[in-house]
């Protein structure tokens, strides 16, 4: 608008930054670039010299009732995050405007040691930190930290609160840096970004699936249950005791197809014969576009019969399972998605999800 306003009264200004005379023959950006916010976006260094980004050095007041946080004079919208340096000086302001890249995208691409100040939704935030630490509802909570940070501060904001400049300077003086959790944070990130779901691990496929799909695997009788289940169905099929194979089509429906109770007396002492689960994936590849193996509480016993139920699939980590550990395996176009075994008494949950899902 400033080259417009100042040639009608008189000045011979073509543009002034990005601005352009609308009322002149020459064409505006908009009608110079097809794809302006490729063009500005190209050019967000000089965009940011615009504006002076306000700092935390008197503190920051939250009201999470208002959606705002106040840094020095300026009243910012929730949720937010703040990008700081080794100083603590905000280098960069990230806001959420519900767009194709989410607040929780952005943060889960910083750099390992970069320090930010996110404020969002407590279930926004929980995927960053330990169990022992989330909060998992909708009301706001802030977090200082760094993905690789070997904890990261939380505080859940029921009412107004304000966070003085030197409690965040001295927590950021006192940081630890852990190997690997800023890549096991991205993880949780990315997984709860795709699902929904904290704590899972996150199984992607590229064969048809048209809803994501819930397995969960339990070791020992009395742990938990282990299922399978879409996960917008509240219904599941229970796994019993020994391995079970199931087949899910496109459509994401699911069968089961053969299961071996392994500790069972008969299989034992060799008056049952085991299944071979080969022979059945062989049988029913060109009806089920999936197949998953699920254990629960011990897929072994005294005598080990695995090799002979698992033995012809493209499958190893069996081999190591010791009694009652939970263990989890996805096939498709005859080759292993993934296999995943977890520890003696606990239990073990992944989601299946289509590589083109995204929350």
């Amino acid at each position: 608008m400033g080259p417009t306003l100042i040639n009608l009264m008189g000045g011979t200004l073509t543009g002034l930054g990005f601005g352009r005379d609308l009322v002149a023959e020459e064409p505006t950006l908009a009608g110079t670039y097809l794809n302006l916010a490729k063009y500005l976006k190209s050019h967000r260094g000089f965009l940011r010299t615009l504006w002076d980004f306000p700092q935390i050095f008197l503190g920051a007041q939250i009201d999470p009732e208002a959606k705002t946080i106040q840094l020095e004079e300026q009243n910012l919208k929730l949720p937010i995050a703040l990008k700081l340096n080794n100083s603590l000086q905000v280098e960069d302001v990230i806001f959420d405007f519900s767009g194709r890249t989410r607040l929780q995208e952005r943060i889960e691409k910083l750099d390992e040691d970069q320090r930010f100040l996110w404020i969002d939704t407590c279930l926004e935030i929980a995927p960053l930190l330990a169990s022992n630490q989330r909060i998992l509802d909708n009301d706001f909570c802030l977090s200082l930290g760094t993905l690789g940070a070997r904890q990261i501060f939380v505080q859940p904001l029921e009412r107004s609160f304000t966070v003085a400049f030197k409690d965040m300077s001295a927590y950021f003086e006192n940081i630890e840096r852990t190997v690997d959790q800023a890549n096991i944070r991205r993880r949780r990130l990315a997984t709860y970004r795709m699902t929904g779901l904290i704590d899972v691990e996150a199984i992607s496929t590229t064969a048809p699936l048209a809803e994501e799909i819930i397995i969960s695997s339990a070791g020992g009788p009395h742990h938990s249950s282990s299922y399978i289940k879409l996960k917008s169905n509240a219904e599941s099929y229970k796994v019993k005791r020994g391995v079970t194979l199931f087949g899910i089509k496109s459509d994401s429906s699911i069968q089961p197809l053969v299961r071996a109770d392994t500790c069972s007396m008969a299989m034992q002492d060799g008056t049952l014969a085991p299944p071979r689960f080969s022979e059945y994936i062989e049988r029913e590849n060109k009806t089920y576009d999936h197949f998953v193996i699920v254990s629960h509480d011990s897929a072994l016993c005294r005598e080990n019969k695995l090799d002979s139920i698992l033995n012809d699939l493209p499958l190893e980590m069996w081999r190591k399972l010791s009694l009652r550990e939970p263990y989890i395996a996805v096939l498709a176009n005859g080759k292993k998605l993934t296999e995943i075994k977890g520890v003696k008494d606990s239990s073990l949950s992944a989601v299946l999800v289509h590589s083109s899902t995204r929350k």
